[in-house]
């Protein structure tokens, strides 16, 4: 046996991020400021193989993004281990890291704030060329227009600056940046969020035709479950700063075992209500979201769920559970322990 090819291409092993903040201590005989922490990212574990799209999915503040800033290096992790292809990140050497960010490189979310308005386009694409070590200015500017060509946008955008493109065209120049020094891995962080409608579904069928064309493994963070429907092989959904259920686009989707995966995929629109039979049943969310500068530590979702119990709020926080299928639940109520009843009420 190959025990490379054992050897997940990118795993995270109890990562977490944390941050030291200020926050305001109010009592009748006392006004201060006094430091306190936030754990951003809690405890998060993941595996990922060679060639495939993880979707990483939660609503804003849950910590997705800046699980994605810790993935791809542009913030330190606080605590665990990251491995690429076996190597040991958390505290390699420099020409270790010079290595990894040459094969993973990050999309981010907003394409307008992360291309600078007075360069060209030529300017911003060849920028990681030059940096790494491409000097002639006619090879990076025959790089370049084999880029464009690769994101399909026409050969004269080269000497354009971000001022003259649409959201969609700045996407596609953010996208074949990254692709510059030809990475492995793609971390993009809500790539469609800033786009309209029409110019998602283009922007999705090229990640696709990227894919497939440099076989590149994608990780990709949002909250549009359409983007996951579209692209994902995997789900991971976090919530306040944990993973609370991972497994399969397609077993999360249509048997989703977490009361707020539920609640994620029961919110999705749709057009016609005989669309509905697809989507599983599940209560609007209410109550209030806890702090995380005073997490509790009880199930973090107990005061939005709605199939909560005494026990929930009694009992430590659940641990992340993996059944025979590889499909993790973080809930007390976990499907896949014999013991418990699923969320629809059937014994499992």
């Amino acid at each position: 046996m190959d025990m490379k090819a054992a050897v997940p291409f990118f795993e995270l092993d109890d990562v977490s991020k944390v941050f030291n903040v200020k926050r305001r201590v109010e009592r009748r005989w006392l006004d201060r400021m006094d430091a306190a922490q936030v754990r951003a990212v809690n405890r998060v574990s993941l595996r990922i193989a060679r060639g495939e799209t993880l979707a990483i999915v939660g609503e804003s503040g849950s910590g997705k993004s800046t699980l994605a800033n810790v993935m791809s290096r542009v913030t330190p992790a606080s605590e665990g281990s990251m491995r690429l292809d076996g190597d040991e990140l958390t505290a390699a050497a420099p020409a270790l890291l010079q290595a990894f960010r040459r094969r993973v490189q990050m999309v981010f979310q907003d394409p307008s704030s992360s291309l600078n308005p007075r360069q060209t386009v030529e300017d911003i694409v060849g920028l990681p060329l030059r940096l790494g070590g491409m000097r002639s200015p006619k090879e990076r500017r025959a790089r370049v227009r084999e880029l464009l060509e690769s994101v399909q946008m026409p050969a004269d955008t080269l000497l354009r600056t971000p001022m003259s493109l649409s959201g969609g065209q700045k996407q596609r120049i953010n996208i074949a940046r990254a692709l510059a020094l030809r990475p492995e891995l793609l971390i993009l962080d809500e790539p469609t969020s800033a786009l309209d409608v029409s110019v998602q579904a283009r922007i999705l069928n090229l990640l696709a035709a990227l894919k497939a064309q440099y076989g590149l493994t994608y990780v990709i963070i949002t909250h549009d479950l359409g983007v996951v429907r579209a692209i994902a092989d995997r789900i991971a959904v976090m919530y306040l700063g944990q993973v609370v259920e991972t497994g399969t686009a397609d077993e999360i989707m249509r048997r989703p075992r977490h009361p707020y995966t539920r609640a994620l995929i029961g919110a999705i629109p749709v057009v016609h209500e005989s669309d509905r039979v697809f989507i599983p049943a599940t209560e609007v969310l209410d109550g209030e979201t806890p702090s995380l500068l005073d997490p509790p530590v009880h199930c973090a979702f107990y005061s939005r769920c709605a199939f909560r119990e005494d026990a929930c709020r009694t009992r430590p926080a659940p641990e992340l559970v993996a059944d025979a299928h590889d499909h993790a639940v973080r809930c007390h109520r976990n499907p896949s322990d014999p013991a418990n009843r699923d969320l629809s009420g059937e014994k499992t």
